[in-house]
């Protein structure tokens, strides 16, 4: 794959990542708070919402891993569907982190 190749596949990636998360929010949280899913786990996990991210993201490592392990197809979430939820957990930790000034 040359770059320009990589950079409209990337750039796919991210409109397909941004429709997922935003239909993901009006399933979850809703447009007041987008982290409002986040943090009533935290609370009722007795976690911190940083940790109920990192829960979420090792979620889908461990799924991830045990999908390449079994070299089997999923029966529902593809593999690829499943990297892009851990993307977009990471890219939510990175803007919960941004907005609430964590170092």
């Amino acid at each position: 794959m040359n770059w320009e190749e990589f950079e409209t596949a990337f750039k796919e990636l991210q409109e397909r990542k941004l429709a997922l998360m935003r239909d993901k929010n009006a399933d979850y949280a809703g447009r007041a708070d987008v982290f409002a899913n986040f943090r009533g786990i935290a609370a009722a996990t007795l976690q911190t919402p940083e940790q109920t991210f990192l829960h979420f993201m090792a979620c889908k490592i461990v799924r991830l891993a045990n999908l390449f392990k079994s070299g089997e197809a999923p029966a529902n979430e593809s593999i690829q569907d499943s990297a892009i939820d851990l993307a977009n957990y990471a890219d939510l930790l990175a803007v919960f982190i941004s907005a609430h000034k964590c170092k």
